[in-house]
């Protein structure tokens, strides 16, 4: 099993509610997005646990998955999902069918596999991004204060300097830069039908466009 050379550092709250912090590496041969925070055997074996797992679900719907020690995790939990950085923790201490069974046989909860517990964790992914749709629109519509503001500003900001109080040409020139925005996205897809190799060839036109 390889890996990338470049560690990441991200922190955490572990199921005994303790702010830790680990430094992890990513696995470079995997279809997923795994990182470890060991190089091990049982995180070696904890990843190709997860990799036979996530194989049941959507591979665009999958958060980040990081593999991290016993200690980290906090003590017996298996998995965890952090809604703040849409990432998934697992517990290295299960990197066997064994010891995932004790977890499963002792009824703790409904999962009777590694692919239950990626599906449960998901079902909590589900549930923030739900909550994060409705916190937005609900800022956006002025219902709900926003930073820096005592109160919840509702639709005043529309008319309280009356009906586009400089004019229809701001709106006008906003609705061009969107639409010309939109239009070159769009260009991208009949680009990549037409290039020989498009994961290489659209990758590196972007790259140099920005």
């Amino acid at each position: 099993m390889d890996y990338l050379a470049k560690k990441h550092e991200y922190t955490f709250w572990n199921n005994k509610r303790s702010l830790v912090r680990v430094y992890v590496t990513q696995i470079a041969n995997s279809p997923y997005n795994i990182w470890v925070e060991g190089k091990t055997k049982k995180y070696r074996d904890s990843a190709i646990l997860i990799e036979k797992a996530l194989k049941d679900f959507n591979r665009a719907e999958l958060p980040l998955t990081i593999i991290v020690a016993d200690s980290k995790m906090g003590s017996g939990g298996i998995s965890s999902y952090n809604h703040d950085d849409d990432i998934i923790y697992y517990n290295s201490y299960y990197h066997s069918k064994t010891r995932v069974n004790q977890i499963v046989n002792g009824k703790l909860f409904a999962s009777q596999n590694v692919s239950d517990i990626i599906r449960h964790e998901l079902g909590h992914k589900l549930h923030w991004d739900a909550v994060k749709i409705v916190l937005g629109l609900l800022a956006i519509t002025g219902i709900l204060p926003v930073k820096r503001f005592n109160h919840a500003p509702g639709l005043i900001n529309f008319y309280k300097n009356g009906w586009f109080p400089n004019g229809f040409s701001g709106v006008f020139t906003t609705m061009l830069t969107v639409n010309s925005a939109f239009f070159r996205t769009e260009l991208i897809d009949i680009t990549a039908g037409e290039a020989e190799n498009p994961q290489k060839a659209i990758s590196s036109a972007i790259n140099t466009t920005l």
